[in-house]
């Protein structure tokens, strides 16, 4: 038997999560041919679809090859009657190739009424979709109540590798000595440089659950500009949420998924506390 590992985020909004009976069927294209797998029930010991909640399902059954669609739908079921579902997305990994695919949603699966998706896309204006994890690590000590931000650099252009036409080209023996002046002037003090920057600037990583606690693993859906193949992050927090302001926070693993294109990139900080 072939296996996926599944994950449903439901969105992070009032309402989202439900107690209905949930089944989801997957289309392929392998060797030329098409191939059909489901529909099948997500379901788990676990109270599943929770508000912000991303939910992880094993799934046996033939390969698919490259997945096309993705059909969602429920009963209505559950505690009165259950509930429509905002679902904001699933990604499909298969578990011998380790390719992922993404599938946004970001709207309600109502009673009876499949909802089918397709890879990728984009959201308002362009913007690309990402998700990002974030593993605390499982020390003493690891977790914070601070407010943490990061920054996703891509291979489409350091912070000063392109210039428009009219513009001075840096040099390429300049580039790397700049780049850590220009993003910390940029980030801190919102200085207007006349460079095309290739990150998504700094975001947010927050939502209505209780973040970053030891040992725990955090999802964060964020909408920025594409940044092309993820290289590198940054990643840090303004040292709220304590007394004494001395909150530190050991971070293990950070992984940021494009998930309009599918590019990944991650992150260890195993032997970085901030």
């Amino acid at each position: 038997m072939y296996s996926y590992t599944v994950t449903a985020h439901t969105s992070d909004v009032k309402g989202a999560g439900t107690d209905a009976n949930v089944t989801l069927q997957l289309h392929g294209v392998l060797d030329g041919k098409d191939v059909q797998m489901g529909p099948f029930p997500l379901e788990s010991s676990a109270d599943d679809f929770r508000k912000g909640a991303a939910d992880v399902f094993i799934v046996e059954g033939v390969e698919l090859g490259e997945i096309k669609t993705a059909t969602l739908q429920h009963d209505g079921g559950g505690f009165l009657g259950g509930s429509d579902w905002h679902l904001k997305m699933i990604d499909v990994e298969d578990n011998l190739t380790k390719k992922k695919t993404n599938f946004w949603c970001d709207r309600l699966v109502e009673k009876n009424a499949p909802v089918t998706l397709e890879p990728g896309g984009t959201a308002a204006h362009g913007r690309h979709r990402y998700v990002v994890e974030v593993l605390t690590s499982d020390i003493k000590g690891s977790g914070t109540d601070a407010n943490v931000k990061i920054v996703i650099f891509g291979d489409k252009g350091d912070t000063v590798r392109r210039c428009s036409s009219d513009e001075t080209q840096v040099e390429s023996a300049w580039k790397r000595a700049l780049e850590t002046i220009i993003d910390n002037l940029v980030s801190r003090f919102a200085f207007k440089l006349h460079l095309r920057r290739y990150n998504t600037g700094e975001q947010a990583l927050e939502n209505s659950a209780n973040n970053f606690e030891k040992g725990m693993t955090d999802t964060f859906h964020l909408e920025a500009e594409d940044v092309g193949t993820i290289e590198r992050i940054r990643i840090g927090h303004d040292n709220s949420g304590t007394y004494f302001g001395n909150a530190r926070w050991h971070c293990a693993l950070v992984e940021v998924t494009n998930t309009t294109t599918g590019r990944d990139g991650s992150k260890e900080l195993s032997a970085i506390a901030f």
